[in-house]
C-alpha cells in the first residue's frame, strides 16, 4: 500500500467528522432551522474551496511534507477550539433566553467560525495530491483523481464512523480531536519517506546540518509534541465538555438548571430543569416541558412567548 494513502484517507475521516461535529454544535445555537443548516454548509464549502485555493501557493515556499505536518499540527489545535468557541457564540450576542440569532449573524457567524478549520482542510488536500504525483513521478492531473477518490472514501469512512459508533460513544471534542490524531498519525508516519527528489529539494540540501533538514527536523518535533499533548488531554475532554455546555446554557436559559445533554443520531438531547418543571431540547429547539405538582408558573413557555 502506498505509504501516503492513509494519509489521504484520514484527510476525508476528519473532513467529515469535522463537517458534521461542527453543523451539529452550531445548529445548537441557531436553534436548527433549515435556513442555518444550509448557510453552514455553504461557509464549510467556500472556506475549504479557498483553502485549497491557497494551498498550491503555500507549497511554492515549502516542501509538501513539512507544509502537510504543519496543517496537521494546526488543525490538531484548532477544530477542538472551534467547538469552544461555538459553544461560546449565543454570548456575543445581546440576546434574551429563548430569542433566535437575526440571518445576518447566522451567516457571518458561520462564515467566522468554520474559516479556520475549513482553509487549512483544504489546502492540505492540494498538499497531499501534490505528494501523490511527486511518489508517481507524473506530470499529469491523474494524481489529483485519485487523491479525490481516496478523500471520497474516507468522507464515507467517516460518516459512517460518526453515525455508527462515535456520536454515541463520544462528545464533541473526544471525536474531533481522536479525527484529528489519526490526521496527525497517518501524516507523520506516512510522509516520512519522501525521498529528496520528490519534496523538491537536491540531495546536497538535505544533509544532516542543512537548514531544510533542520527545518523538516523542527516540524517532526512540532508535531510529536502536539501529538503528545492531545494524548494527554484526552482524558480531560469530559470535564471539558460539561464546562462548555454549562457556559452555553448559561446564556441561552439562564434560569433553568442544565441537567444533561446526550447525542443522538439526530442532533443534540438536553434537558433543562427550573424549579420542578423539566424542559426538553433537541438541537436547541424546545420540545416540551413537564411541569411538577410545586411549579407555580409556566416557566420557559411563558418566556418563548414572551421573546
Amino acid at each position: 500500500m502506498r505509504s501516503h494513502l492513509p494519509a489521504v484517507l484520514s484527510l476525508g475521516i476528519i473532513c467529515q467528522i469535522g463537517q458534521v461535529v461542527l453543523l451539529r454544535e452550531l445548529l445548537l445555537v441557531f436553534h436548527g432551522n433549515e435556513l442555518s443548516f444550509g448557510i453552514i454548509l455553504a461557509a464549510w464549502m467556500v472556506w475549504t474551496g479557498v483553502g485549497s485555493r491557497l494551498g498550491g501557493r503555500y507549497a511554492e515556499d515549502v516542501s509538501e511534507t513539512k507544509a502537510v505536518q504543519r496543517i496537521a499540527v494546526a488543525v490538531l489545535v484548532l477544530l477542538p477550539a472551534t467547538i469552544l468557541m461555538v459553544r461560546l457564540l449565543r454570548s456575543f450576542f445581546p440576546l434574551p433566553p429563548g430569542a433566535y440569532l437575526a440571518v445576518s449573524d447566522i451567516l457571518i457567524s458561520s462564515f467566522l467560525v468554520t474559516a479556520p478549520v475549513g482553509l487549512l482542510l483544504g489546502a492540505q488536500f492540494v498538499l497531499l495530491a501534490r505528494v501523490w504525483r511527486l511518489r508517481d513521478q507524473a506530470n499529469d492531473t491523474g494524481a489529483a483523481g485519485k487523491t479525490y477518490i481516496a478523500e471520497a472514501a474516507g468522507h464515507a469512512v467517516g460518516g459512517l464512523l460518526f453515525t455508527l459508533a462515535l456520536v454515541h460513544l463520544l462528545n464533541s471534542f473526544e471525536a474531533a480531536l481522536g479525527a484529528a490524531l489519526l490526521l496527525a498519525l497517518t501524516t507523520l508516519f506516512g510522509l516520512r519517506r519522501l525521498h529528496p527528489e520528490e519534496s523538491g529539494i537536491t540531495a546536497p540540501d538535505v544533509t544532516a546540518g542543512s537548514e531544510p533538514s533542520r527545518n523538516r527536523l523542527a516540524a517532526s518535533r512540532l508535531l510529536w509534541a502536539a501529538l503528545l499533548a492531545a494524548v494527554v488531554a484526552f482524558p480531560f475532554l469530559a470535564a471539558v465538555d460539561d464546562w462548555a455546555y454549562q457556559l452555553q446554557w448559561d446564556s441561552f436559559a439562564p434560569r433553568h438548571e442544565l441537567l444533561e445533554v446526550r447525542q443522538s443520531r439526530h442532533g443534540a438531547v438536553a434537558v433543562a430543569r427550573r424549579e420542578d418543571q423539566h424542559s426538553f431540547f433537541q438541537s436547541g429547539n424546545l420540545m416540551f416541558s413537564a411541569g411538577g405538582r410545586e411549579t407555580l408558573g409556566p416557566g420557559f413557555e411563558e418566556q418563548e412567548a414572551v421573546t
